[in-house]
């Protein structure tokens, strides 16, 4: 990915808060993106301290994506 590839765009990574799409959340801010985190777990609500620390935007979104709506 070129610097920069994602400015402007909104990325929504669910299980940002652990493993490997933690890493995959945080390689969308180096190249710019925010970052929204979808994770079925509110207690995981502060680990969005890992995205800001890295100097991003993100946000928490209860989600489950097991459960249609």
């Amino acid at each position: 990915m070129s610097e920069g590839q994602f400015n402007d765009h909104i990325v929504m990574v669910t299980g940002a808060t652990t493993g490997i799409s933690r890493v995959i959340a945080l390689a969308f801010v180096q190249q710019g993106a925010r970052i929204i985190i979808g994770e079925v777990d509110v207690r995981d609500e502060d680990r969005v301290v890992t995205i800001t620390a890295a100097g991003g935007y993100a946000c928490f979104v209860e989600t489950d994506v097991s459960q249609a709506t």
